[in-house]
């Protein structure tokens, strides 16, 4: 789940880690999810191409699997769509839920399938 306040954007995690309910904050800069931002500092630092990933951190792997798969599905959807959308400008790698280590290497196959390299 994304939330706004006054001057951030947060994404918010809530499942089980380490048995217990848990909720997990991460702020996001304007470089992370705006593209116009993202475009002029590619321009500033004279990169014509990204390769976008996950930071490890965002995959909050202390959550249960079932969660992390969902959240792993998610954020691959929507780099895969950045990708084709913008195919002079972006690739991506896919991540894998790394709790299930066979949900992990289903969905690595099937990313490979779709044209985006497994991370």
């Amino acid at each position: 789940m994304i939330e706004k306040d006054k001057s951030s954007e947060w994404i918010i995690i809530r499942g089980k880690a380490l048995g217990k309910n848990s909720e997990i904050r991460h702020k996001f800069a304007p470089m992370y999810y705006d593209l116009e931002s993202r475009f002029k500092d590619m321009a500033r630092m004279g990169v014509d191409r990204h390769v976008l990933s996950v930071r490890p951190e965002l995959m909050f792997y202390g959550l249960e699997a079932g969660a992390n798969k969902e959240l792993a599905a998610s954020m691959n959807d929507g780099l895969s769509a950045l990708a084709r959308e913008y195919p002079e400008k972006f690739s991506c790698m896919a991540t894998v839920p790394l709790q299930d280590p066979s949900a992990a290497a289903k969905n690595s196959d099937g990313r490979r399938k779709q044209g985006i390299s497994a991370s």
